[in-house]
């Protein structure tokens, strides 16, 4: 006669569990003793110890039932469903895979942050062009390049296909001296409108070039096929402005398609 604690301790399990396989129909209910108790022999061990076999393999608890067939007449303690179980397992193999898969991806991208100087707090292409952008252009100014990380940050997260688009047209200007001048002097002009007025009219001048400057440096996303792009990270970047540069980017975003919200 076996009580459910000497069960438990021998299937390396809990009490608790072995109840909870009882009311979902997967563990049979044993004999009862005179006073209540669960009374369990060698065919309720059997079953319990196949159970735990098969859920610590990785199996749910409707796939392990549907893999143990319970036949009170058979001779043996749980009779297995070949087909089943073997079905069960194969796509328990196919998801192992892609969860292996899934880590390596992952421990990549960790090696590569770990092997770099950058943030790696961020997404590793956000920071790979936040590095060719500094390096290009040592003038800039900081606030300029952090406030360019910030935004590219937030679209990777909320637009990734316009991420892309953004990123192309990044490493672009990196890879043109000429377009490196141009706009590390026009950041500077724009930093400096976080004292201004928003009438001053250095605010409408900057913008009629910024309005060109984005058309040109910026195709993919200024003038867009579609002419739409995720709202939350262009009001993120327009709420963490100084109300000149703010009035400076709308005005300019009047002849940007994606930019007029």
């Amino acid at each position: 006669m076996v009580s459910i604690g000497a069960l438990a301790r021998l299937a390396g399990t809990t009490t608790r569990a072995i109840r909870h396989y009882h009311e979902v129909g997967l563990l049979p209910e044993p004999r009862r003793r005179p006073n209540g108790y669960r009374d369990y022999d060698l065919r309720d061990a059997v079953r319990l110890l196949r159970v735990r076999r098969l859920a610590d393999l990785g199996l749910s608890l409707p796939e392990v039932t549907a893999a143990l067939r319970d036949d009170p007449a058979a001779e043996v303690p749980a009779a297995v469903d070949g087909t089943a179980l073997r079905a069960s397992l194969s796509a328990l193999d196919a998801e192992l895979a892609r969860q292996e898969e899934s880590i390596r991806a992952r421990r990549r991208e960790l090696a590569a942050l770990l092997a770099g100087d950058t943030d790696p707090s961020r997404p590793a292409e956000v920071a790979g062009l936040l590095e060719g952008l500094a390096l290009a252009a040592p003038g800039a100014p900081d606030r300029a390049l952090e406030r360019d990380g910030e935004l590219l940050e937030v679209l990777a997260a909320a637009d990734p296909d316009r991420f892309g688009v953004v990123a192309t047209a990044y490493r672009a200007i990196v890879d043109d001296p000429a377009a490196v001048t141009a706009m590390t002097a026009w950041a500077g002009r724009f930093e400096a409108l976080a004292t201004a007025r928003p009438d001053d009219p250095a605010v409408a001048a900057l913008a009629t070039e910024l309005a060109a400057a984005g058309r040109e440096w910026f195709p993919g996303v200024a003038d867009g096929p579609d002419g739409t792009t995720d709202a939350t990270a262009w009001n993120a970047f327009l709420a963490g402005l100084a109300p000149a540069q703010r009035r400076c980017v709308e005005l300019a975003g009047r002849e940007w398609s994606t930019c007029a919200r």
